[in-house]
């Protein structure tokens, strides 16, 4: 069927080829000729030849003229393809209509008469090689001024650079109108296809450089932008009429530019499919090719006569990059079906050029340029294909690297905060007991270091939460006074081991009770009191907590931290509120610390509206400070459920197997004189909640036999309601989520503050 299709086309070139009159022995009769239905028509057929000779314009006579054939050259005549001579044809014609003739490339130099007149010219020609300085390009030559009905065309012309000499391609003779048209077609037709590749190789060359690097991507680039020379450097010379190239240089850049289309095509056909395309024979007309244009750095008359040849091994590069398309779409390659498309339009249009050269037929525009748009429009739908798949397996393997990432994460958390858990509820309990003085210095620099671990920890986790765009904000109600007092006790004896005085400034005037993230504010409070403690060496450092603008049930409360510390630089503002950034490596040093405080206290602030702003002198101190719109609570309310219940002699199911967290727990529950029953995994949790009845069940969530949320749903589903609370070390599940589908009521992170797991009990028990 392709080849039915090429030889049908074939026979429409043949059959425009041979339309009309045809010169015979050096004379074309055009009386009977009737340009208004035929505006062209070319003049292929017998010329007068003189070879050797350059005759006289004006009388047209020479010696021992010989007929020869036209388009064809002078190797093909049986002459030799260097020398000079000249072509004489007389027309005889019967019209006033303005005519034009459309000289193409004649490779070396010429120069046309008509009666006499010299209208056009290509370089100088000469009787030598150092007579002659040859051109490259296609004239337009318009003699509409030449009123009389007999036209004596001469051409001097020679050839002493080039393999090809003579009158090798079609002059086409056409009404004026007709031929600047056509030649504005061309020249519209060069310019938009040249433009549409330099603009496809820009795009591909982007994808390359900002993408993920791939060879073909480049080589299909490289590709568009030869191709897109060979179509205005050669055939209708577009850009030879916008700039004079020397034709040493135009003639290598032309020849090496056909040569490099192969080159690059084979390259990206190696890196599109290679799988299916055979290393060694790819290999093969890579290295042809490459040696090809490297020959036109030889004398012209050499590297032109390798072309032919060259054409050959085109041709079945072609049918070896169709067979590879073809194993590529039998293998179910993405985009290969559209291959068989592009390859029939390039073959078309191959075939058509290759004929042209060799002067078989005379190429049609429209099957060009149809051609050769189907073949880079299907490539251009491989490779969106191609790409299509590639961002595909890369967010594919970005969502499997984050989920690796969250996976450990989860695993380290829970394995970090487990221990850390018993550390900070023994401090506790051992704070309690009243000990000694030594040992209420030593317990609460214990219970500070292990506060201060567990907020690393918690940035490590929030940082991870903020960049996957999973955080959830938790509104409680909050007593805002107590709330801020807590904070400031806790870094009072850390202010004051370090001999700084830690000052306190609450305006009075504020809400009682307020809705927040208590979490994430004290989080935002520690990281900030906690770098201010550890950044100033003498002086106080300032915790202030004011009123801003009161609207209806909202208030704006500023929170603002002053020190006198070693200050930051105003190029280093910016820096310090980036991951895991500090000031300068000297402070890392010097004060430790991972870098990621200020970056999760920017992006908490943000997260909840806000904004954190800085001032800041070097060696003079910093001010922090953030304002936040917090809900007012209807104060009354809020202390009567405080006070509404106490949690003595009420049952709780403890379901825990860590020991050292059973034992800490459990201590505190029993202190809050709670009946305590022991479960060591979610299947014997089950069992006894059958047989027992309680008020509150406490769950871990990861323990051998039978996880916490496989139990609750469990439990859920037999319709017992009673109140779970999720007791975890793991911070990174999806709270929203995965705990409503499990049917908890509520999450208690460890390690937890035994004030925190008191509020949660006391207000699941409220219910």
């Amino acid at each position: 069927m392709l080849w039915r299709l090429i030889g049908g086309l074939i026979l429409i070139f043949s059959y425009e080829f041979t339309f009309g009159q045809a010169p015979k022995s050096g004379q074309l009769n055009l009386i009977s000729h009737d340009f208004q239905r035929q505006e062209s028509l070319s003049l292929n057929g017998e010329w007068k030849f003189y070879q050797s000779q350059f005759i006289d314009p004006k009388t047209g006579i020479g010696k021992d003229p010989i007929l020869i054939q036209v388009p064809k050259r002078w190797d093909q005549s049986g002459l030799s393809a260097m020398g000079y001579g000249s072509y004489a044809l007389t027309i005889i014609k019967d019209t006033d209509i303005p005519l034009a003739l459309k000289v193409p490339d004649l490779f070396s130099a010429y120069q046309l008469y008509i009666n006499g007149e010299l209208l056009a010219n290509m370089g100088v020609p000469g009787i030598s090689k150092e007579d002659e300085q040859p051109g490259r390009k296609h004239n337009m030559v318009a003699f509409g001024h030449i009123k009389r009905d007999t036209l004596h065309l001469v051409i001097h012309i020679s050839n002493f650079v080039h393999s090809k000499g003579g009158l090798g391609s079609t002059i086409t003779l056409g009404t004026l109108d007709y031929m600047m048209n056509e030649k504005f077609i061309n020249d519209v037709y060069d310019v938009f296809m040249a433009g549409c590749l330099v603009m496809g190789a820009f795009f591909f060359l982007g994808l390359y450089l900002y993408g993920r690097h791939e060879k073909m991507v480049l080589y299909f680039a490289f590709f568009c932008l030869v191709y897109a020379y060979r179509i205005i450097g050669w055939g209708n010379y577009v850009l030879h009429d916008l700039i004079d190239i020397p034709y040493r240089l135009g003639m290598t850049i032309e020849y090496s530019t056909f040569y490099l289309t192969a080159f690059f095509f084979c390259l990206y056909l190696k890196h599109l499919f290679p799988e299916e395309t055979p290393r060694k024979v790819a290999n093969f007309f890579i290295y042809l090719s490459l040696i090809w244009a490297v020959m036109t750095l030889l004398p012209v008359r050499i590297f032109t006569r390798l072309n032919e040849p060259f054409l050959l091994l085109v041709l079945l590069g072609m049918f070896f990059a169709g067979s590879v398309f073809f194993r590529a779409i039998i293998r179910g390659k993405k985009g290969a079906r559209y291959s068989i498309y592009s390859t029939i339009g390039i073959l078309v249009v191959f075939c058509m050029k290759s004929m042209a050269y060799l002067n078989i037929v005379e190429e049609i525009l429209w099957v060009s340029m149809i051609g050769q748009l189907i073949f880079f429009l299907f490539q251009s739908l491989i490779l969106s294909q191609h790409f299509t798949e590639s961002w595909r397996l890369a967010q594919r393997e970005a969502e499997n690297a984050a989920k690796a990432k969250t996976d450990f994460l989860s695993i380290m958390s829970h394995e970090i905060r487990t221990p850390l858990n018993s550390i900070i509820g023994t401090t506790y309990h051992l704070i309690e007991e009243k000990p000694r003085k030594d040992q209420q210095v030593d317990l609460n620099n214990l219970r500070n270091s292990s506060e201060y671990l567990l907020t690393l920890i918690n940035n490590v986790l929030d940082y991870s939460k903020i960049d996957a765009g999973k955080l959830e904000l938790e509104l409680v109600n909050v007593d805002l006074r107590q709330f801020c007092s807590n904070i400031h006790n806790v870094f009072k004896s850390i202010a004051e081991t370090s001999n700084i005085t830690l000052n306190f400034n609450y305006d009075d005037s504020l809400p009682a009770i307020v809705e927040m993230d208590k979490t994430r504010v004290n989080q935002i409070l520690t990281n900030l009191i906690g770098n201010a403690i550890k950044f100033t060496e003498q002086g106080s450092v300032n915790f202030i907590v004011s009123k801003g603008i009161l609207e209806d049930s909202t208030i704006e409360v500023i929170f603002k931290i002053e020190d006198t510390g070693i200050g930051i630089s105003e190029g280093l503002r910016d820096r310090i509120f980036q991951s895991f950034q500090q000031a300068s490596s000297s402070t890392t040093r010097k004060y430790g610390g991972t870098g990621l405080g200020l970056s999760i206290t920017k992006q908490l602030v943000e997260q909840m509206g806000s904004k954190i702003y800085l001032k800041s002198e070097l060696n003079k101190g910093s001010v922090f400070y953030f304002s936040l719109n917090l809900e007012i609570k209807d104060e009354l309310e809020v202390s009567a459920k405080r006070d509404a219940l106490k949690l003595t002699d009420h049952k709780v199911l403890l379901v825990e197997d860590n020991q050292m967290n059973v034992l800490i727990a459990k201590r505190l529950l029993e202190k809050w004189e709670m009946h305590v029953d022991i479960a060591s995994n979610g299947k014997e949790a089950i069992s006894m909640v059958e047989s027992s009845d309680y008020d509150i069940i406490l769950m871990d969530l990861q323990m051998p036999i039978m996880d916490g949320y496989e139990a609750t749903r469990i439990l859920r589903k037999k319709g017992y309601d009673i109140p779970i609370l999720a007791l975890t070390a793991s911070a990174m599940f999806e709270k929203a989520t995965k705990t409503s589908k499990a049917g908890l009521d509520g999450v208690v992170t460890k390690p937890f503050n035994p004030h925190d797991l008191f509020d949660a009990i006391s207000g699941q028990l409220k219910k």
